[in-house]
């Protein structure tokens, strides 16, 4: 009976089937079967669903057919499983199970849709094949294969040169589109899916593709170029010619230059860039660079350029330009060898290549060798007789190798060195051996102690010794040796020893050695000293000094009642190192600071006994710092138990080693003195293959993939272990791990803040430090990422001159720096026929660029300024007739022409032909081209800094150019503006030079940063051997010939070159020297006159004029010279005294070379004396000249023997300074000089110092007589009897004119009314004196540029009005004439009288008038302020010219006289006058003794009169302006007092130029306070003239007698004297 016992069976454990997507519900999807073995009700079958997506499928239980319960999607889901389960129906059931897998397959049922109807792409002609211009793209909503979609093109034959991908849809290039720039290629795409198309299936789009034109690189004509040439081919040979063609349509695209951008090692060579020529640039040597692979660039005009590139190869061929060198230079041969014998046989070598090489020839050079050697011509060295070493060990030969080159071979010398190599044939000779043995401790151990072999020229040889004699018991030697040891021995003691030694071949010799013990103990090494002894070894020490130096000791210490012992000698380096110690006679040791100190004193007796050299003496060896590496150095004398044998011929040193001190070591180091570097690797420390790296005081290892550690003994992953900081990433390597850092941070964990500024990366500049990275911040003139670049440096007249531009192609860049706002960059003339030319220039602070190509200029202007200081670039581009002007990277979008410029090329000519005429750069050669070309260029030269100087690509340098001058490798500016931090005090102002700065000072400031103070005028004086060479500078020569040019374009007349010089003297000698290019003007004086000398040295002429008037009489003249036309003027004083036509030079200049003020030493002047005297200033052509220093005109070049000083002469009485003493209260009255007076024969002298002026004013103590020129000086005081007599009578006359001038005054002032008269315009000002520091630069001057007339006032003269009070008396006196050189000044010597204060100030001022005039009455008196006196007014009216200077007194009487004669005809009227500088008025007069004695009157009996006749009514109107200087000034006549200066007041200012009224000024005899008397004598000895009183003292006498309430003493405005 079946038993069921076993299980169904699946047919298979895995199904796998497939149904379509969107089949229907119930589709069978797969039968699955099952058998069973057993029969019956035991094989029945039940099947069903027990897993997986079992609510999508059944399975029919009886025959397992597997139907869908859903419709599926495949784009939804591809893939389902199930478990399908087979089992028995029996109680006792066995199953099998099997796995299904359903899979959903793709039904197409979407039609590809392109994503755009039409697609639009752009592609540049000039891509390569097979680029890709876009991407179609279109989806399909199946997915698997069905949704695949495949593209298509539509019409192959219109593909025009493009193709699609089938399956990406990539549009791409199937050919070269070069020809199809700027065209439009549509192509049709179709997109399906794979199978026929069915009509429904496929999308279709339109591809449009525009092909854009772009800038064609220039294609060489091929790759590779090969040339060859010879090293010695001379620079400007061409090499090879490149070509290239550029496919471009635009014109201006297809033209291109070429460059060499590589492999161009030392500029060995250059390119045309126009035609592509390369030519030798420099020298070449093959056996340095045999070949040159240039790496050669050709660059278009396109935008941007576009470059071909192609390579030359340049094989360097050989010359024989390098001679035989020998291969060895040292030889041996043994002596005593017979004559022939072989020394060696020579060898050679040559640089250069076959044949220039071998076969060498051989030969000696020396004579004085020929007859121990000889030397065969292939190179073998014989001996010509046996030597003997003894005589000469060693021998240095010539030997001249030559090679066998072509055309002419080349030969070397060399020193051959030849040893003689010893032999045995010198007997020995007896020796005399001194071995001293210390111990330490109580006994010496034993051994050797010596080597006491004898003698012997020979240095080979061996030797045999054996005791002869002496305590053989002590001694022995070893057999076949000479090394003597010695048994243990204790105690002190000396031993003699003969000792036989020979040397096997020759006669033994006997050799006397003595040998002492000395034992020393701790208590030696305790008190120890030390002597460092200069000495080349320690065997020349032993030999010679040694015992003289012990004995020395000795000597020494036993006047010290001690004896010495050296126990210990080391070497260390140069010098020899002895241990001593010194005992007493006791037994006791001296202390080693005492013995130290003995020795010490004792230093240089010492090395004279013992001819020794002692470096120093110690008793601590740390003191010379003799560990090295920063170790620490510790005194320790060790004893060592090896003993060391320090052997010489006379002596023999045993003792033990000895170390005085130890050095700690740090980490890394090693060593007696830690000189030694530890090798931490030479142990191998690194595990597992690692690598060690050693380093200092450690190492660390590189470790294999998988470990890490120190050691990389750790196998495992070292970023678990390690966390990265600051954002680090930790990455596995091969030593472990390794922290991937962000920028900034560093470190094994990036914990560490890099600074790329520590290692100094900036070169000239200061490091920045940033997170990723550095920045230089380079200084001025300095460029470049690492601030490595320098500028080049120009200064005046620097030049730098190149072949010309190229004909047809100009791009020139640059960068540029400069505050000169004219400056020439650039120019390439043309030659001297041709109008050709080619400039780049700054004017007036912006960049030009001209040019002309032969049909007339182009210019092109950029408004863009950059004179400022700061570096700018300019790009100037010239293409055939086009030109562009671009200023700092300035773009076609920015303003036109503000920094950029162009022009469209419509002029036919396209080169430029310049010839031969060379470029020059930063300057001009010469100014030949300015005088042939004159219109072409406005500037000459550049002051600034220059770098980057390209011209068509190459970068051009000093080094390079055919020729250079005053270019410096750097530039001189240390900022952007020396002057923007104001180093100009007190109000100077600063001029930027570039190299440096000059301050121009305001009054009374000097010194180079006007710091210092000076008084307000200084003068020069010379002494006969004084003198100021003025050289014209050539850049002024240069400044002045452009602008006579631009004048001559410009219509304008030519400037009158005046020389001005203002001086005062009272010797002959020459004055001036001027010397121009064929000629030479002297000026000099003779016999007080002024003599005009000229002399044309190429024509002979010479011509010689003496002129008047005399102007050595001690007073300031103005000699003025100057040209017209042809003719030469020649005036004094500004009255013209000579006029020559033809016999003179020009003065310009272009024509004059040097200037001399003074006699300098030269051919001309050899015989004549030098000019002593004074000079105020020294104008030439508008500038004033300076003592030294800067000067924008000439070199300045003054005599060592020149000063600074006031101008004083003998016999001048010079007055001293003014005494503050007793406060506002002491009238400054000063005394002469040394307490000179003046005689009773010359009454007109006078000494007068101002209040608070410099001492210059004072100088005014003139004799108005030449026979009494000179003072006396003052015995003692006046007799007391003289003075009682004198002052009363003085006093009567005071009082008495008083009152006879209060008539006159009262007479005149009823015909006197006010008028004016027109003022001449001010034609300018005096000059300053002359400038004595190196910053007083002439504002005033005027420059080539401006055609004004010099101003000849100073600009720091004070400026102000003056009211005058005129009457009818100077109808006479007439303006200067408009023709006369003018001078408008007024010294002035003002008083003030307050009568708050009661004090009195004298007071220089300098005026200017107004033309106010105001009627006088001399009844009434105004503020009265100036004293003048001497004044030289014109004697008659007829007189148009300059007055004469004459006496003074003279002219007053005549003025006088001719007033009193005229006076009833003249008609009442008032005139105001340009009064002349005080330069041309006549000295102060004195008040004569005459003048005194009419004053000696009572005083008071004169006061009374004079209050008699005086009114009380009368009343004094002023009007006072407002001016500029320090005070305000009028003039006040009458016809009392037209002879002299007026009295004039001054008050305070008043700006609104109101009328102010004084009252009544009461006056009473009783009411004058006291010190009004003491104030009036102080006047009158002030040495006042007469005159200058009579005023005064008439205003007085018009007081009026009765009190004022109203305006009393204490009045602003009221002033008495």
């Amino acid at each position: 009976m079946d038993v069921n016992d076993n299980p169904p069976v699946f047919s298979s454990s895995e199904y796998i089937t497939s149904i379509c997507e969107n089949s229907a519900v119930g589709t069978n999807v797969l039968d699955v079967t099952a058998t069973d073995i057993d029969s019956g009700a035991n094989a029945q079958i039940f099947y069903s669903l027990i897993g997986g997506h079992i609510d999508k499928f059944a399975v029919d239980s009886g025959n397992g057919t597997i139907t869908t319960l859903a419709m599926f999607d495949y784009e939804q889901e591809q893939m389902f499983d199930l478990t399908i389960k087979g089992s028995n129906t029996g109680g006792h059931a066995l199953f099998s199970l099997a796995h299904v897998v359903i899979q959903i397959s793709d039904v197409n049922e979407f039609t590809p849709r392109l994503i755009k109807k039409e697609f639009n792409f752009s592609v540049l002609k000039n891509v390569p094949i097979g680029t890709v211009v876009g991407k179609v793209t279109a989806t399909d909503g199946d997915r698997g294969s069905e949704g695949q979609v495949f593209y298509f093109l539509f019409a192959r034959k219109k593909k025009k040169s493009f193709e699609i991908h089938e399956r990406s849809g990539d549009v791409y290039t199937t050919n070269s589109l070069r020809k199809q720039g700027n065209s439009h290629v549509v192509l049709k795409v179709l997109a399906k899916n794979s199978g026929v198309i069915t009509g429904t299936d496929i999308d279709e789009t339109f591809v449009h593709i525009s092909v854009i034109d772009t800038n064609e690189a220039p294609m060489f004509t091929s790759p590779r170029y090969m040339a060859n040439v010879t090293e010695d081919t001379p620079i400007g040979t061409s090499v090879a010619t490149v070509s290239a063609v550029d496919e471009d349509s635009i014109v201006n695209w297809n033209h291109f230059f070429f460059t060499i951008e590589h492999g161009n090692t030392n500029f060995s060579f250059s390119i045309d860039p126009s035609n592509g020529i390369i030519s030798v640039n420099s020298p070449l040597d093959r056996e340095v660079w045999p070949v040159y692979n240039l790496t050669v660039i050709a660059t278009d005009n396109g935008s941007p350029p576009a470059t071909g590139t192609t390579n030359v190869i340049v094989t360097i061929g050989d010359i024989n330009d390098n001679a035989p060198k020998l291969t060895s230079t040292e030889a041996h041969v043994r002596e005593n060898q017979p004559e022939g014998t072989i020394v060696t046989k020579l060898t050679a070598f040559d640089s250069d290549l076959p044949p220039n090489q071998g076969p060498f020839m051989y030969w000696l050079l020396d004579s004085s060798v020929a007859s121990a050697f000889s030397l065969t011509p292939d190179g073998v060295l014989l001996t010509t007789r046996p030597i003997d070493r003894e005589q000469i060990s060693a021998y240095q030969v010539l030997v001249a190798v030559r090679d066998s080159g072509f055309p002419l071979p080349l030969s070397s010398t060399s020193t051959f060195h030849i040893r003689v190599v010893d032999e045995n044939d010198n007997p020995s000779m007896a020796r005399n051996i001194f071995i001293e043995v210390k111990y330490f401790g109580s006994s010496f151990q034993g051994g050797m102690i010596g080597n006491v072999h004898p003698e012997d020229q020979d240095e080979s040889d061996r030797f045999n010794c054996t005791i002869k004699s002496g305590p053989t018991h002590m001694f022995t030697i070893l057999n076949g040796t000479c090394e003597l040891w010695s048994f243990p021995f204790q105690g002190e003691a000396t031993f003699n020893i003969s000792i036989e030694a020979t040397d096997q071949l020759h006669f033994p010799v006997n050799n006397s050695v003595y040998v002492n013990y000395k034992g020393f103990t701790n208590a030696s090494i305790d008190n120890c000293i030390l002597f460092y002894v200069s000495s080349s070894s320690v065997e020349q020490f032993l030999s010679n000094n040694y015992l003289r130096f012990v004995k020395a000791l000795d000597s020494l210490f036993n006047l010290q009642a001690s004896k010495t012992h050296v126990f210990g000698i080391k070497h260390i380096g140069w010098e020899i190192l002895l241990l001593a110690a010194v005992k007493n006679y006791n037994g006791q040791y001296l202390s080693r600071e005492v013995a130290s100190g003995i020795s010490s004193g004792h230093k240089k007796l010492l090395e004279a006994q013992s001819n020794v050299t002692i470096s120093h003496i110690t008793s601590d060896p740390c003191l010379s710092s003799p560990c090295q590496n920063g170790a620490s150095c510790h005194k320790n004398i060790y004893i060592s138990q090896e003993v060391a044998v320090l052997e010489s011929v006379a002596v023999i040193f045993v003792a033990p080693k000895k170390e005085i001190f130890n050095c700690t070591c740090p980490s890394g180091f090693t060593g007696s003195l830690c000189e030694e570097e530890i090798d931490e690797c030479e142990l191998n420390p690194c595990e597992n293959k690692g690598t060690c790296v050693n380093t200092v005081g450690s190492f660390f290892c590189h470790c294999q993939v998988g470990f890490s550690g120190s050691h990389c003994a750790a196998d495992v992953n070292g970023c678990l272990k390690v966390k990265c900081q600051n954002g680090g990433t930790c990455i596995p390597s091969e030593d472990g791990y390794q922290c991937h850092c962000v920028p900034g941070f560093g470190g094994e964990t990036c914990d560490e803040f890099i600074d790329y500024c520590k290692s100094s990366p900036c070169v000239h500049g200061i490091c920045i430090n940033s997170q990723t990275g550095f920045s230089c911040n380079c200084h001025f003139g300095v460029s470049g990422v690492r601030c490595e670049d320098h500028s080049y440096g120009f200064e005046e007249l620097s030049f730098m001159e190149f072949p010309p531009l190229d004909r047809r192609t100009n791009l020139i860049s640059l960068e540029f720096a400069t505050m000169q706002r004219d400056s020439l960059l650039l120019y390439n003339p043309g030659g001297s026929n041709s109008r050709e030319f080619f400039a780049l220039e700054i004017l007036d602070g912006a960049v030009h660029l001209s040019y002309d190509l032969g049909s007339g200029p182009v210019r092109l202007q950029t408004y863009k300024q950059v004179a400022d200081g700061y570096f700018h670039s300019v790009i100037a581009r010239r293409i055939g007739s086009m030109g562009s002007l671009h200023v700092d990277n300035c773009t076609d979008d920015e303003n036109n022409r503000f920094c950029f410029s162009t022009n469209d090329g419509s002029i036919s000519e396209r080169t430029l032909d310049v010839g031969n005429s060379n470029m020059t750069f930063g300057g001009l050669r010469t100014t030949e081209a300015i005088l042939v070309h004159p219109s072409q260029i406005r500037t000459h030269d550049f002051v600034g800094c220059i770098r980057n100087f390209h011209v068509n690509g190459i970068l051009l340098r000093p080094s390079m150019a055919l020729a250079a001058y005053n270019i410096f490798d750097r530039c001189p500016r240390a900022a952007v503006s020396l002057c923007y931090s104001v180093p100009c005090k007190n109000g100077g102002v600063c001029h930027d030079l570039w190299s440096n700065y000059f301050c121009e000072c305001k009054s009374p400031f000097t010194g180079k940063n006007c710091d210092k103070e000076m008084s307000e005028e200084l003068v020069l004086k010379f002494n006969g051997s004084d003198y100021i060479d003025y050289v014209i500078k050539e850049k002024f020569k240069r400044d002045y010939l452009m602008k006579e040019i631009l004048d001559e374009n410009l219509g304008l007349n030519r400037d009158q070159q005046t020389i001005n010089i203002k001086f005062k003297t009272k010797h002959d000698g020459v004055l001036m020297f001027i010397r121009g290019q064929r000629a030479y003007i002297m000026l000099k004086i003779k016999d007080k006159k002024p003599v005009y000398i000229f002399e044309d040295a190429l024509l002979g002429h010479l011509s010689d004029f003496s002129v008047d008037p005399p102007v050595a009489d001690g007073v300031w003249h103005l000699l003025s010279l100057f040209n017209r036309g042809q003719n030469t003027f020649l005036s004094v004083d500004g009255k013209p005294v000579l006029n020559i036509t033809g016999q003179s030079m020009d003065l310009t200049p272009l024509s004059v070379e040097k200037i001399t003020l003074g006699a300098a030493p030269t051919r001309e002047t050899v015989n004549q004396s030098g000019f002593s005297g004074c000079v105020q200033y020294f104008n030439v052509t508008g500038y004033s000249l300076p003592v030294s220093g800067h000067s924008i005109m000439v070199d300045v070049r003054p005599s060592s023997t020149l000063t600074q000083t006031n101008c004083s002469f003998p016999h001048f009485c010079l007055p001293s300074g003014c005494s503050e003493k007793n406060g506002p209260s002491r009238t400054c009255l000063s005394h002469c000089q040394n307490h000179w007076t003046c005689e009773p024969g010359v009454q007109n002298n006078s000494c007068i110092c101002l209040h608070n002026v410099t001492d210059h004013f004072c100088d005014i103590c003139i004799s108005t007589k030449d026979s009494h020129d000179h003072c006396s000086e003052m015995q003692g005081n006046l007799p007391l009897w003289l003075i009682a007599v004198v002052l009363p009578l003085i006093a009567i006359l005071v009082i008495a004119v008083m009152c006879v001038g209060l008539y006159k005054v009262r007479h005149s002032h009823s015909r006197c009314q006010s008028a004016s008269l027109p003022v001449k315009t001010e034609h300018g000002a005096d000059n300053k004196a002359f400038s004595f520091d190196d910053n007083t630069m002439p504002t005033e001057a005027v420059s080539p540029e401006k055609g004004n007339r010099p101003d000849l006032m100073s600009t720091n003269q004070s400026k102000s009005s003056a009211e005058i009070y005129c009457d009818n008396s100077l109808s006479n006196v007439q303006p200067l004439p408009e023709s006369e050189v003018e001078y408008y000044e007024i010294g002035s010597i003002c008083s003030a009288f307050h009568s708050d204060d009661t004090s009195l100030k004298l007071s220089w001022q300098k005026h200017l008038y107004s033309s106010k005039c105001v009627k006088a009455d001399p009844k009434q008196w105004g503020d009265l302020r100036m004293l003048f006196a001497g004044y030289k007014k014109e004697s008659s009216s007829d007189d148009k010219s300059s007055p004469k200077p004459q006496n003074v007194t003279l002219i007053n009487e005549q003025l006088l006289n001719k007033f009193h004669s005229k006076q009833s005809q003249q008609t009442d009227s008032c005139y105001t006058k340009r009064f002349i500088q005080p330069e041309f008025l006549e000295p102060m007069q004195c008040l004569t003794f005459e003048e005194i004695s009419k004053l000696n009157t009572p005083v008071k009996k004169t006061l009374h009169q004079s209050a008699l006749k005086c009114t009380a009514t009368d009343q004094i109107t002023m009007v006072d302006d407002s001016c500029d200087s320090e005070t305000q000034g009028m003039l006040m006549c009458s016809e009392s007092e037209f002879r002299q200066f007026s009295v004039a007041t001054g008050g305070n200012y008043i700006h609104d130029h109101s009328l102010r009224q004084q009252q009544n000024l009461p006056f009473n005899p009783e009411s004058i306070p006291l010190g009004i008397f003491e104030q009036w004598e102080n006047i009158l000895n002030m040495h006042l003239p007469f005159s200058s009183y009579a005023p005064v003292f008439e205003d007085i006498a018009c007081l009026s007698s009765e009190a004022s309430n109203s305006n009393g003493m204490q009045s602003d405005i009221e002033e008495i004297i």
